[in-house]
């Protein structure tokens, strides 16, 4: 009894769950403090009650502490929660996807899509090994302190004085940006675009130009400097024509040989690492070795991490060509390996640049699309990732168009990876079906087997899926470009559900004066210049100066805006007197 009431309630506690329990099994004292933890994290609800009323129906004697303990307060009734009114879920407005060749739908939508690269600022802190400042060999800047020691030394007439002048410092690097233009690469030009982006406004390279490549192996415009002061990035996914034996391949391989003689070259490809043995390309993941900063691949050093199972050269005149994904890690890895001075051995993956292509070991995505549809769902379930196959489950659910792919994919994930929308993609169970890039439709049977994947209350929740992805687009209409074409109403299968005021912000009205117009790979151009602003903006190969004219040639273009007399003119005649001044032109 004395123990009882010196212990009080924890005695009570232990004295019950003995009396519960085999007499030489009686709790223990951590089994006690992770009931007493989950009891404080727990609220009060029927649960407690629940257990309460059982404690109470196991006869225990009152103590003397136990009646003179005062009186505990009632707990605090919880908030009422607010019932969804099914008016305001009535409210929402399906979303469709436009029919292939139909007419204009009464109520036109641009619905934006959430961005292939989430972490843009990741990306751009990884190029940081690439952010110095080197001597321009063209542009001259006014050394003051030499000027003026200069003038007291020689202590000349004021009429006399000449200026010294240096070397102006200068961003390192420029910037060759080649994307593949194939018959595979439409559904990567979202990436494609915010990879400019982000490389042409990281304030890494001095100039950031974009080119095409053509399927048939040709790639026009891309200048071959040998200079140490260009780089030039490859963005494929290396599953077209040129990548293949052929006429194309052997004048695409040609011209990919060239460039690695004559500066760094790398292949950025948007497939995930574990499908990279299925291209034209497969690269193995080793460490790079380069000679000098900026040094040509063509003298690079690649050391397989298992040289025993890698396959070796296939002739001693191949080159090693770093690959890598569009990560930061990838780019961080890729950056130290190009500023590296010398000697030190950078991991990454490599692939061997023959002079011609090989011939693909692997069997195509036409035999994997050949098989039934159960083997079909088998083989992705066996050789995806967990992420990509519980992508796919929800895809069955709405339309599989590759803007509705990259909504689902943010609903499920925070953090989505392109890389997964890949695997889905070249899964085989995918069909191209008509309309605009990146349509598909699952192949009979697969999407009645991919429902089975999922959890019963998914399979049953398809409205509220449906309005978690109509989320997505309510928080950025108004706040982002439009990507794709959509339309509000019955009369088709919905992929989303949106407000009436996302329907009213996302409709297409006339053109604004002064907005930009996306069309493609990057800015196609500008509408509206204002006098005395100046506006930057991507044009079709790079970024340059919008309010400025500029020639054919892609020079710098001149401003003909007049300033106050006589500062300016004083200011510019010194300018171009000393330094032979030209008007500035595209960002650097």
């Amino acid at each position: 009894m004395a123990s009882e009431e010196a212990g009080g309630p924890l005695a009570r506690l232990t004295r019950i769950l003995g009396e519960a329990s085999p007499a030489e099994d009686g709790p223990t004292t951590r089994e006690l403090a992770e009931l007493l933890w989950l009891a404080l994290r727990l609220g009060h609800g029927e649960d407690h009650e629940v257990a309460d009323r059982t404690i109470t129906a196991t006869p225990a004697r009152k103590t003397p502490q136990a009646q003179t303990d005062a009186p505990t307060e009632p707990p605090p009734a919880p908030l009422p929660e607010s019932p969804r009114s099914p008016e305001a879920e009535d409210n929402r407005v399906p979303l469709r996807l436009p029919p292939p060749r139909s007419a204009p739908a009464s109520r036109p939508l641009l619905a934006p899509a959430p961005p292939m690269l989430h972490h843009p600022l990741s990306l751009q802190r990884a190029l940081r090994p690439l952010k110095r400042r080197v001597p321009s060999p063209r542009r001259k800047i006014l050394d003051e302190a030499s000027t003026a020691d200069r003038i007291a030394r020689l202590g000349a007439h004021a009429d006399v004085w000449l200026p010294v002048l240096r070397p102006a410092p200068d961003r390192w690097l420029h910037l060759n940006l080649v994307y593949d233009a194939g018959p595979t690469m439409p559904i990567w030009r979202p990436l494609v675009r915010e990879l400019h982006t982000i490389l042409a406004q990281s304030g890494v390279f001095r100039t950031v130009t974009l080119h095409r490549a053509t399927q048939d192996g040709r790639a026009h415009g891309v200048p071959v400097a040998a200079d140490g002061r260009t780089v030039t990035l490859v963005v494929s996914d290396c599953m077209g024509p040129q990548w293949r034996p052929g006429p194309a391949g052997d004048r695409w391989y040609r011209t990919l040989r060239r460039w690695a003689h004559g500066m760094p070259l790398a292949v950025v490809q948007p497939l995930p690492e574990l499908l990279w043995h299925t291209t034209a390309l497969p690269a193995t993941p080793g460490l790079l070795t380069a000679p000098s900063p900026a040094a040509p691949s063509s003298l690079l050093t690649f050391i397989p991490y298992a040289p025993d199972t890698a396959p070796p050269p296939p002739k001693p005149s191949a080159l090693p060509l770093p690959v890598l994904e569009p990560g930061p890690t990838w780019l961080a890895n890729w950056a130290c390996l190009v500023a590296d001075p010398g000697g030190g051995r950078v991991p990454g993956a490599a692939a061997w640049l023959g002079g011609s292509p090989a011939a693909p070991a692997e069997p195509s995505s036409s035999d994997i699309a050949s098989l039934p549809p159960r083997d079909l769902v088998l083989h992705f379930r066996s050789t995806a990732s967990p992420e990509a196959f519980r992508l796919a489950g929800h895809l069955s659910l709405a339309v599989p168009s590759l803007p509705v792919m990259r909504l689902v994919q943010r609903v499920l994930d925070r953090q989505p990876r392109p890389q997964h929308l890949a695997e889905v993609i070249l899964s085989g169970m995918l069909t191209t079906v008509p309309g605009p890039p990146g349509s598909y439709e699952f192949r009979p049977g697969v999407r009645d087997l991919l429902q089975r994947t999922l959890p019963r209350t998914a399979r049953g929740r398809t409205r509220e899926f449906l309005a978690r992805v109509g989320g997505l687009i309510d928080e950025r209409a108004g706040l982002a470009a439009g990507e794709f074409r959509a339309e509000a109403g019955d009369g088709g299968s919905a992929f989303a559900t949106v407000s009436e005021e996302t329907v009213r912000r996302l409709g297409v009205g006339p053109r604004r004066r002064g907005w930009c117009s996306g069309g493609g790979i990057g800015w196609s151009g500008c509408e509206g210049r204002r006098r005395g602003r100046r506006w930057m903006c991507g044009t079709g190969r790079g970024w340059s100066s919008l309010s400025t004219p500029s020639n054919r040639r892609g020079q710098r273009s001149s401003s003909r805006r007049r300033k106050p007399w006589p500062a300016y003119g004083i200011r510019m005649w010194f300018r171009s007197w000393t330094t032979g001044w030209r008007a500035p032109g595209p960002i650097s």
